[in-house]
């Protein structure tokens, strides 16, 4: 890509524009932000092996290109800090909720 600085689109809206203006583009972008915060009219999301990126297949594993997205906080954190409570939050029902509702793909509770 150095030896085409033309081709380097540095923002996720201007991939997902380029894409949507250019029948022959192909990009590679996250599934929630294609999907819920810039859908374009003619972006199409490709299957891998038949199988197409949804809510579905991602939660249940069979789209293959799927990565996990943590919630971390820094070892010692007090309990009730608000690291530890928004984490603590985010594995509740409630949290997991909404979670669903922001488009990415809730954890299963036990």
């Amino acid at each position: 890509m150095i030896d085409a600085p033309d081709l380097m689109i540095e923002t996720m809206i201007g991939l997902i524009s380029a894409v949507d203006w250019d029948r022959a583009g192909i990009g590679y972008s996250v599934y929630y932000y294609t999907v819920f915060m810039a859908p374009g009219d003619n972006i199409k999301l490709a299957a891998i092996d038949g199988i197409a990126p949804t809510t579905a297949t991602i939660a249940d594993g069979t789209y293959p290109l799927v990565t996990d997205v943590y919630a971390v906080i820094r070892a010692g954190a007090a309990k009730n800090s608000p690291a530890a409570r928004l984490r603590d939050w985010l594995l509740t029902g409630a949290g997991q909720a909404v979670v669903a509702e922001s488009g990415y793909v809730p954890v299963e509770l036990e």
